[in-house]
């Protein structure tokens, strides 16, 4: 794969796109964006639009963000039901381009969630093994009844620790 189509990768989206000619009369306050990308997008409008025609362009992206600039028609497709356009970029800034690559970017692994739930599971797994090795062993056993109600007790404290430590006590 060549360079310029590296970056090319769609990843599918829907935001709502209002696209004006380029004198600033809307063609279509009501269309909708699709598969955008920083090279551009495929728009699904209702509205006279030319096959080359420069067009200006609002996306709402999401978290209530805009992006506006100005972009070409490449392709166009009439169907029964909308009117489907291909529309490339034209001058994208680089403010432009990295607010498109953080808006379409799939979702990232929350990495210190899973290393948590990992040692949390290995604690108890070692947990439940020592358990079990201690209760058939003779000498262990009688050992582990006597420090039960201490450990009770120092899981009922650490279980308090956590909850007065936890983030989300504030709404409580």
């Amino acid at each position: 794969m060549n360079d310029d189509r590296r970056g090319a990768a769609r990843i599918l989206t829907e935001c709502s796109l209002v696209l004006l000619d380029d004198k600033g009369v809307v063609i279509d306050e009501h269309a909708v964006a699709h598969d955008l990308s920083t090279k551009g997008f495929r728009a699904e409008m209702h509205g006279d639009i030319a096959e080359k025609q420069p067009v200006r362009y609002r996306l709402s992206l999401d978290e209530g963000r805009e992006l506006k600039g100005r972009a070409r028609v490449v392709w166009i497709q009439r169907t029964d039901f909308a009117l489907w356009v291909g529309v490339e970029f034209s001058g994208l800034s680089w403010a432009d381009r990295r607010l498109l690559k953080k808006s379409t970017a799939a979702a990232t692994a929350n990495w210190m969630l899973i290393l948590t739930k990992l040692l949390l599971a290995v604690v108890w797994i070692g947990g439940l093994l020592g358990f079990w090795v201690g209760i058939r062993s003779n000498f262990w056993r009688p050992q582990m009844f006597q420090l039960l109600p201490k450990a009770i007790a120092a899981a009922a404290l650490g279980w308090a620790l956590l909850e007065l430590l936890s983030p989300d006590r504030h709404g409580r």
